[in-house]
């Protein structure tokens, strides 16, 4: 088989659209979401009304007040840490922008080269050529595709479908794939 070869100037949406679909695709990933902010925001209704019935009794009572502010100081720290995940995906979006803003390896030219046995993704400051049992996934949407890199998960390939010179060399890389990596979902 002759390699598949395209060359692209890549754009901040390239990094940013891909990352959203990805997590946002994911049933598992919104149901996840919209049940850790339903009890994020019951903890922390729960951790302020409990500091604030805490600190009313201990202030009221004979005992010292310290045990009602290390209450709130131990509440208001179980708050913090129900914001940390939905907190995590908020960064890496906003960093994944920011890094392409800020980092000029992230809009160099990319050249892909695939063939049977690689995938090679080479610009100016790095050429990688990963065997094709690195990934453990690809994903399409839209406008892209997305190779899921099997020793993170959490490490995505974006390949936009406008790097496609044909539609005969985009069924090609989709043939590809999908005998390599299995079913793109």
């Amino acid at each position: 088989m002759e390699p598949i070869t395209f060359t692209y100037t890549p754009i901040k949406d390239d990094y940013t659209v891909p990352l959203r679909s990805h997590w946002m695709r994911s049933l598992v990933t919104m149901i996840s979401l919209l049940v850790l902010g339903s009890i994020t925001l019951f903890m922390l209704g729960i951790s302020l009304l409990g500091c604030i019935m805490m600190l009313l009794t201990c202030m009221l009572s004979d005992d010292s007040g310290l045990v009602g502010i290390l209450t709130v100081v131990f509440s208001l720290i179980g708050s913090a840490f129900t914001w940390i995940i939905p907190g995590m995906y908020l960064w890496l979006l906003i960093s994944a922008a920011r890094q392409f803003e800020k980092d000029e390896r992230f809009r160099a030219d990319i050249t892909w080269t695939l063939d049977d046995e690689h995938v090679r993704i080479a610009t100016r400051f790095q050429d990688v050529n990963l065997p094709w049992s690195s990934f453990r996934q690809a994903q399409e949407f839209k406008d892209y595709y997305l190779l899921i890199v099997r020793t993170t998960g959490t490490a995505l390939r974006p390949v936009p479908k406008r790097v496609f010179t044909s539609p005969e060399q985009e069924q090609a890389f989709r043939e590809l794939v999908e005998r390599k990596v299995g079913t793109i979902k």
